[in-house]
Parts: structure tokens; sequence; C-alpha cells
């Protein structure tokens, strides 16, 4: 919004006004970042309960050449496969509180193929255990808007146990106490643990430091 206003566009705005607006905004910046104009200013309107000029026949004409005229295919970053994982884990051979954590979390993330989202959203009250592993049952997630209830099984790894998500996870489990709340939390530099679970953010930090630690390839 404050781009669209400190370009001179006005609220509420027309549809001329913003299509104007998305075509110089094309020239300079990636189509990821139009889109991001496009419902901050759709939200704008909304939240006015004003008619949104993006919705227009015209804004969505224009947002069609751009996307295009100037769309590319995103960067993603390289999947981590089986060997990469391994590697990361024999890098974690820590007694540490958080190198317990951080051995579960990855374990768990990679076999149950989790988005990072349904990790950090993990609570105590989520988990069952059972003779043949662990059950997760998953709330609302990018795929499970709706809130449906899900169960994702993850068994015991029976050829390499030190590979065992689930062994992992009850190691990190039963060191850290938790017994309630979110499973994965923040620890401090003292180690101690916290209350809260851990960000979307602080998770991204976490898996890039021990990539990199574990000398893997972080390029995107």
């Amino acid at each position: 919004i404050k781009t669209f206003l400190k370009w001179g566009g006005h609220l509420p705005s027309t549809p001329e006004e913003v299509a104007n607006f998305f075509a110089e905004q094309a020239k300079l910046k990636a189509v990821s970042t139009v889109e991001r104009y496009r419902s901050s200013l759709n939200h704008w309107h909304g939240a006015k309960r004003l008619p949104s000029p993006c919705k227009t026949e015209l804004v969505r004409a224009v947002l069609g050449g751009i996307s295009r005229t100037h769309g590319c295919k995103q960067k993603q970053a390289k999947p981590l496969l089986i060997d990469d994982v391994k590697k990361i884990i024999d890098h974690i051979q820590g007694s540490r509180l958080v190198d317990y954590r951080n051995r579960s979390i990855i374990l768990l993330g990679f076999a149950g193929a989790f988005r990072r989202s349904e990790l950090i959203d993990l609570r105590y009250s989520d988990l069952e255990f059972v003779p043949e592993g662990v059950l997760i049952k998953l709330r609302k997630s990018k795929t499970n808007q709706q809130g449906k209830h899900e169960v994702k099984p993850i068994p015991f790894a029976k050829r390499d146990p030190s590979y065992c998500p689930v062994r992992r996870l009850s190691d990190w489990l039963e060191f850290s106490g938790v017994t309630y709340g979110p499973v994965y939390r923040r620890i401090f530099r003292s180690q101690k643990l916290g209350e809260t679970g851990l960000t979307g953010d602080g998770f991204y930090k976490l898996l890039r430091t021990l990539c990199e630690e574990s000398q893997l390839d972080t390029t995107e």
C-alpha cells in the first residue's frame, strides 16, 4: 500500500490507475512482487467494503499480460535426499538439549514429508505412540484448509535405529520433558527450554545452518 501511494496512487482507487501502477511496477520488479501488490490492494478495498479494482476485467487483463511477458519459473530450493539427511544427523552428535531437538525435527520432517508449518505447529496432544511407531494428527495446514481430521503414521525405522524418527522423537520428549504445548520449541543459548514453539523463520535458519555445517549445497 505504501508503495502504491508513494507512486501516486489513490485510495480508494480505480481500475485504470491500478492497471497503470502494475504495468510500471512490472518493468522493475518480479511478477511475484506485483502479485503481492495486487493482493494488498484487493484486501484494502475489501476491508473497507468497497468494490476492488483488482477484480475488474481491465486489471485482470493487464496482470495476465504481465505474467505472460515477464513471468518465469520461480527458484526452488533443492530437495534434501536421504543421504543428505543422514549427513546432517551424523553431524549432530552432541548431547545438548538443542542437539536432541534438531535430530528429531530433521528426521521426523523428512520421514513424514511435513511442511514447515506442520512441524512448527505440532503439539504434544497431536502425538499418539503405538507399537508400530507414532501417529501424528494434522490440524489445519496449506493442504488442509478446512482443518479436517487427518492422521499421518510414522513407523519405526527397521534398518538403522540411529536414523529412526520415532526413536529420536521419544529421545527428545524424554530429555526435554515436553509433555504439553508445542513439541519443537525455542531453545536459548543457555540451553534453557522456551515455552513457545519455533517460528517459520527460526526453522528455516536452523535448517540452513545445519546444511552449511554439514557441507551441503544451500544455493537455491
